[in-house]
């Protein structure tokens, strides 16, 4: 998320998770890796990173997580005292999301490749999404914050480009959308900012 110039100006360290070892190999020299699924149970693959991290962003992963009070954890391990973490993560009962949770995974797939035809040839095309966590209440942060983070936050976003090249269904959202946002219904965003303070 930050070019090598912005990362040796400022003299950090940035380091990429992601459970696959090959994804991690086509990152540039200067990043260090962690091969580990952030939702590990396995404590060792976490411990060699334990308090190592400042800031831990994440950007649409935390809906393909299969327990977020497990990933939550982890992050809190990872994280150093007053570390901050955010993560970018789609909200469930937006429709396009709930539309990919409830359909099977074939189907869900040729829907997609319709919606965004460049994903059909970016292997891997589709990850399972659970969307454990991906929702914006009260109960949520409180489950977060019980971890033993000192702050969690919840910024929404509203709208999204799902629709773009379906003339009706566009306008239609368009003008649901703009009910949802000015009522700020936080349920029905399409994305959210979680934010931890450790």
């Amino acid at each position: 998320m930050l070019p090598k110039q912005e990362i040796e100006r400022l003299g950090l360290e940035y380091t990429a998770n992601d459970i696959s070892s090959d994804e991690l190999s086509l990152a540039p020299n200067w990043v260090k890796t962690a091969a580990f699924d952030i939702a590990t149970s396995d404590q060792a693959a976490v411990k060699p990173f334990e308090g190592a991290f400042d800031l831990i962003y994440s950007k649409m992963v935390m809906e393909h997580v299969s327990d977020y009070r497990l990933a939550y954890r982890n992050i809190h391990r990872l994280l150093r005292s007053g570390g901050v973490a955010v993560a970018f993560h789609p909200v469930l009962f937006s429709v396009p999301f709930l539309a990919n949770y409830l359909l099977p995974e074939d189907l869900g797939w040729k829907v997609l490749t319709k919606v965004v035809p460049t994903r059909a040839s970016a292997p891997p095309p589709k990850f399972k999404a659970y969307y454990s966590g991906c929702l914006i209440n009260r109960r949520i942060r409180q489950r977060i914050k019980d971890i033993g983070f000192k702050n969690v936050w919840q910024v929404p976003f509203y709208g999204h480009g799902y629709y773009a090249k379906v003339p009706v269904v566009r306008e239609f959202h368009s003008v649901v959308d703009s009910l949802i946002r000015k009522s700020n219904f936080k349920p029905l965003a399409a994305f959210c900012y979680t934010i931890v303070e450790k």
